[in-house]
């Protein structure tokens, strides 16, 4: 396996695992992954994923909620958000943002 700077590509990463696999005696065999232990995994990744979402379109309407006069509706979008902004003066006397 060279260590030079050249750029590898998966394939050729994948290619020096199993040639050096074929030298080691003390690995454990790849096993399949049973299609119930990959959709739980999916699930919780989707899930997390949603919550997350959920957090920022939170923080955001927060945010808005602050810096705009009438406050900000729910149900936002980043486009939403955006539109709002764009539509209206900053509070405090701070500048409004540039379209």
């Amino acid at each position: 396996m060279a260590t030079g700077g050249d750029r590898k590509t998966d394939a050729q990463a994948a290619l020096h695992v199993a040639q050096a696999a074929l030298f080691r005696n003390d690995l454990r065999p790849v096993v399949q992954e049973a299609q119930t232990t990959i959709l739980r995994l999916l699930t919780e990744r989707r899930d997390d994923l949603v919550h997350e979402r959920t957090r920022v379109l939170n923080r955001l309407h927060a945010v808005l909620r602050d810096l705009l006069p009438d406050g900000a509706p729910t149900g936002l979008s980043a486009d939403k958000a955006a539109a709002l902004m764009k539509g209206h003066p900053a509070r405090h006397g701070h500048r409004q943002l540039p379209p």
